[in-house]
């Protein structure tokens, strides 16, 4: 990302920015989207980039205006082929990752449905989306991307049934049902724990191209790289299941359907290092626990309580993924320390002993809590 404001943030204009051309609203686009992909010779004339908008038309030659300044830029003035406004393949809907109007109907035609929305999904949880200097609308594809694949079902997926959809998604996604429910957390899945084993699967570079947790940390979906042998996958992960002493069961055809369908969706679903936000989750719930019952106990400011908060969730967050490879002792004893030493610093000296007796009951929820 070029800045700290995200691709997808630039608002729809408003009634007065019209396009000359179709008199349809243009789309604000930003200057770093215009210096990005406005042909040299084109922007050197621009003086003031301002102002501009994107017009989204597709049968409107026009792709940037600019009224005040009675600039109107067309397609052959832009670096790149503007895939809203084409008709003929291949037509460019992610810019980003490489995504086009055919490979999407290809994969529909293929196994009758699309992977686009989820990758492109992981990508940007990762940090990876340059939609603002790659997209010529400056902004998120991903509403795009969803269109073509809800069109492409529509077009081919009926001619597929739901036997040869299985079979096909079984050709390339396994659904295994896990143990990997947070035990402090117990609505989330636990993202330190599965973080080593989702790394883990992927390390089998001949067999598993991609391995996911879901939310609930019930189910890992494994995508299985072209062409390999069921005994050779079943083979390699059985070993990492069996590294981590996971019990972990495949999902038969009668759930399957639905569960691919859920994963297709790209929503979530977390891929490698991206359960650390499963685990910065489960670090603010703790904290706030923690917190709550102070709260029954003494009287603490809302700022004490903030303040509190904010210190139990980073030393969770550290502990859980900053520290997560380096040796140290998990002793509930050592916890507790670690937490006192935390917690002395916001609350009064007379509280420390029931800070001591709060800390001691641990960070997983009692009977009465959740």
């Amino acid at each position: 990302m070029q800045t700290s404001e995200h691709c997808c943030d630039v608002p729809k204009s408003g009634d007065t920015s019209i396009c000359k051309e179709c008199s349809k609203n243009g789309r604000p686009v930003k200057k770093i989207t215009l210096k990005n992909l406005v042909k040299s010779q084109k922007l050197g004339a621009i003086k003031n980039l301002d102002g501009f908008q994107f017009c989204e038309t597709l049968t409107c030659k026009i792709v940037y205006f600019n009224n005040e300044q009675q600039i109107y830029l067309h397609k052959k003035d832009v670096k790149v082929r503007v895939g809203i406004k084409e008709t003929e393949d291949p037509i460019r809907v992610c810019y980003c990752f490489g995504w086009t109007r055919e490979k999407i109907f290809d994969q529909i035609k293929q196994q009758g449905y699309s992977t686009a929305a989820q990758e492109i999904s992981a990508k940007m949880k990762a940090g990876e989306c340059g939609c603002e200097t790659n997209n010529p609308s400056g902004s998120c594809c991903l509403s795009e991307v969803n269109k073509v694949i809800r069109e492409g079902t529509e077009l081919y997926s009926k001619a597929i049934t739901e036997e040869q959809k299985v079979r096909r998604a079984n050709e390339r996604v396994s659904i295994y049902e896990v143990p990997l429910v947070c035990p402090a957390a117990p609505n989330i899945g636990c993202g330190s724990k599965s973080k080593p084993i989702l790394l883990d699967l992927e390390n089998q570079s001949t067999t598993v191209a991609e391995a996911w947790l879901d939310r609930t940390g019930t189910h890992v979906a494994i995508v299985w790289i072209e062409n390999t042998l069921p005994t050779s996958r079943s083979a390699k992960v059985e070993s990492v299941f069996k590294k981590y002493n996971l019990n972990a069961e495949e999902i038969g055809d009668k759930e399957y359907t639905q569960l691919l369908q859920d994963f297709s969706s790209g929503k979530d679903w977390y891929r490698g290092t991206n359960v650390d936000r499963l685990t910065e989750e489960e670090a603010i719930i703790i904290a706030d626990r923690l917190v709550r019952r102070i709260k029954n106990k003494v009287s603490i400011s809302d700022t004490g309580a903030n303040a509190l908060e904010s210190a139990f969730a980073n030393f969770f967050k550290k502990r859980f993924i900053e520290d997560s490879a380096k040796p140290r002792i998990n002793s509930k004893t050592k916890i507790e320390e670690e937490l006192l030493v935390v917690g002395r610093k916001c609350i009064d000296k007379k509280d420390e002993v029931i800070l001591q007796e709060i800390i001691s009951l641990g960070y997983r929820p009692l009977p009465d809590e959740n």
